[in-house]
């Protein structure tokens, strides 16, 4: 599980082909929400477990917030609205 959320990581903050991180989350569409839902889900189930979170998948300096319509609006250096 931890390795999708890793790939998932890589795929919104650093997109291998070049979408900034809006762009990527907007493709999401109203699904995105449920992917920020199922992290906190498993961040919380990992840290009872073992007594620690896993590393943020959320780079330093960014943050995000999901909307009511499940839609997620990212905050950061570099957030915008096309491609990087």
């Amino acid at each position: 599980m931890q390795r999708s959320f890793d790939s998932l990581s890589t795929f919104v903050w650093q997109n291998p082909l070049g979408f900034d991180p809006q762009t990527v989350l907007n493709g999401f569409g109203t699904e995105a929400g449920d992917m920020f839902k199922l992290l906190g889900a498993y961040s919380g189930m990992v840290q009872a477990y073992t007594g620690a979170a896993p590393p943020s998948p959320v780079p330093a300096g960014w943050s995000y917030t999901v909307n009511p319509d499940g839609t997620v609006t990212a905050k950061g250096p570099a957030a915008s609205s096309g491609q990087a």
